[in-house]
């Protein structure tokens, strides 16, 4: 079974790569460096094709969060002695990851922007900037939730 875990594990963790690290490479690198070349009708194709691909992407990385996020959300919930805390933070790190996925989708059905659009607003006032702070927001809830499950698997000889 611990085999299983971290195979899970390993899973969730690298869809969370490829969508956080993606998005901060779509963000603070692709979009600086088409701004700076010319708006040409090579450079839209271009942009268009790393667009698809990288929706591709995300969308095998939420299929891949989904998969395995129900197996482990069910391994996580079912462990004794968690608690109403670690319930809460775990719901938030289920949930966060749905709101991206809607996001995602508004996001790929709006009207093209141009390229001039798309530079002219800084990388933190664009719509994208959204889905890589809830990203961030998801590995954070992580980062917490495995200091709590440590505390839990510890017990209260060691917090004390």
């Amino acid at each position: 079974m611990d085999v299983l875990r971290v195979a899970l594990r390993w899973l969730h963790a690298v869809a969370a790569v490829a969508w956080i690290g993606g998005s901060i490479f779509h963000l603070l690198v692709l979009n600086p460096a088409f701004a700076a070349s010319p708006a040409d009708q090579a450079s839209r194709a271009l942009r268009a094709r790393i667009n698809a691909t990288f929706r591709d992407l995300v969308n095998a990385s939420v299929v891949v969060f989904a998969l395995t996020g129900v197996v482990l959300l069910y391994d996580q919930v079912s462990r004794p002695g968690i608690t109403l805390a670690y319930t809460l933070v775990l719901a938030a790190h289920a949930g966060i990851p749905i709101a991206m996925f809607f996001l995602f989708q508004q996001l790929g059905r709006g009207r093209p922007r141009s390229l001039t659009d798309q530079t002219a607003t800084p990388w933190w006032r664009q719509p994208q900037s959204l889905l890589l702070i809830l990203g961030l927001v998801t590995y954070l809830t992580a980062v917490v939730m495995q200091v709590m499950f440590e505390a839990i698997v510890a017990g209260p000889a060691v917090r004390g």
